[in-house]
């Protein structure tokens, strides 16, 4: 099941009087223009612009406009009772954003309206209805950094639209939301507000975002157990409770749930498998996240990445293995952090921590904390836990983002930070200067400096 429920195309006409519509049955007060740019040969082309309405009751925040030499992001709020007006703008063909014109199209634009319902919709936090107003220009993008003196940066213009507007997953030459003007109006519908499972109580419990009358509002599903199919049916108010064990629990395979009206027009919806989800936030992972078995799932789900390393057992007497764990714990230490998970394959094959010269958990800890000790510069304080998974034990190390960083091998003199997956060699230019937060630079990292040169 897709998250778009409905989708038609309208004219513009008739588009503009459902948008000024629905404006009006949210009772808001502003609407809010964000806006993201390319700017070429002094003219400024609409990468992705959203339309959305501020909430009655939500603060009404204006953000300043970030301009690049290449790109310009533009945010503006205005009142209600301008809606109409900018409508016509854009059925003329312009659109203004903080009085600056930015061209979009080439032709007389129609608009294509698709419902979304709560679960699944970026746009919002609401239910609602989009309105796509898409051009049909040609538009380059130029592939450069978001650098300026009195600017955030950005390594990407999919990362400054991502951080600028929400939308994920922006691929600068060929996505589809490229182009075009999305206006988002939200409808005051009934959805899920949260679904939870109370291992205590041994139930599911069900909530909605409003009290509703009662008989108006159902929840219909089932739940796949194994090979068992429980079913769930009831009426629902503002909360609904079904019965669940922890053995049933250990066996869930499967949920699928929808909130219906009376006249069985689908409101919301939850599915949750063990591999993905759609809705709101998983029901079983809160219950499971502290046991061993979900912690390591969910780390292999993820797979190796800037903040996981997997190793396939230690090996004593291995100085490439050793220099490995000092890089690795040194990258995440000069990052963000990061864990290290002993006894997993880099191809995900589980192998458990394989006990040789090493009898026990608490030597194998003890070796790693004296590695780190014999070859860090400086001192850090890493965490041991643990974990059973399909009956192997998995040790994992947990290292923080460090406090007086840069973090490197004394024997090597060659700072890491992580990015991605790997472990790359600090950037004298860039990533040394943040870590001192002083352009200069001490002598023992100088001659990276020439040799990166």
């Amino acid at each position: 099941m897709k998250g778009k429920t409905e989708m038609r195309y309208r004219d513009f006409r008739e588009s503009k009087r459902e948008i000024v519509r629905l404006a009006s049955c949210t009772k808001a007060k502003y609407f809010e223009k964000t806006a993201c740019c390319v700017i070429n040969n002094k003219r400024i082309e609409n990468v992705v612009t959203l339309i959305s309405l501020i909430d009655k009751d939500q603060e009404v925040k204006k953000r300043k406009n970030l301009i690049y030499p290449n790109f310009a992001f533009l945010h503006e709020v205005c009142k209600i009772e301008e809606l109409d007006e900018f409508l016509d703008l854009i059925s003329s063909k312009a659109l203004k954003v903080c009085d600056r014109n930015i061209y979009f199209t080439g032709r007389v634009v129609n608009l294509v309206e698709r419902k979304y319902l709560h679960s699944v919709n970026q746009y919002s936090f609401e239910p609602g209805n989009l309105f796509t107003i898409e051009g049909d220009m040609q538009l380059d993008i130029p592939q450069s950094l978001l650098l300026s003196k009195d600017m955030p940066f950005y390594p990407s213009i999919s990362e400054a639209i991502y951080g600028w507007t929400g939308l994920k997953s922006f691929k600068e030459s060929n996505d589809s939301r490229q182009k075009k003007i999305f206006i988002f109006l939200p409808q005051k519908t009934v959805h899920f507000e949260a679904i939870r499972y109370m291992p205590k109580q041994d139930m599911i419990v069900f909530y909605l975002n409003e009290e509703v009358s009662k008989g108006k509002i159902f929840v219909k599903g089932a739940i796949r157990i194994g090979d068992e199919l429980v079913h769930i049916d009831g009426n629902i108010q503002r909360t609904f409770k079904i019965q669940i064990t922890k053995d049933q629990v250990k066996e869930f395979e499967e949920i699928e749930l929808f909130l219906i009206d009376e006249y069985s027009n689908i409101l919301d919806y939850h599915i949750e498998k063990e591999r993905w989800f759609q809705g709101v936030k998983r029901i079983f992972n809160e219950y499971e996240k502290g046991k061993s078995e979900n912690v390591v799932r969910n780390a292999i789900l993820l797979g190796e990445n800037e903040k996981i390393e997997f190793k396939e057992n230690y090996k004593k007497t291995d100085n490439n293995w050793e220099n490995e764990i000092v890089d690795t714990v040194s990258a995440f230490a000069n990052h963000k952090g990061g864990t290290i998970y002993i006894g997993i394959k880099d191809n995900l094959e589980i192998k458990g921590v394989v006990y040789g010269k090493i009898r026990t958990h608490d030597e194998l800890q003890n070796y790693v904390r004296k590695i780190l000790s014999d070859n860090l510069n400086k001192e850090l304080e890493v965490a041991f836990k643990v974990h059973n998974f399909k009956g192997k034990k998995i040790l994992a190390i947990q290292i923080p983002e460090g406090i007086s960083k840069p973090y490197y091998n004394i024997f090597t003199r060659v700072p890491y930070i992580r990015r991605g997956a790997n472990n790359m060699k600090a950037d004298p230019d860039t990533d040394l200067k943040e870590m001192f937060e002083t352009k200069d630079i001490p002598e023992i990292f100088r001659k990276l400096k020439r040799r990166k040169k």
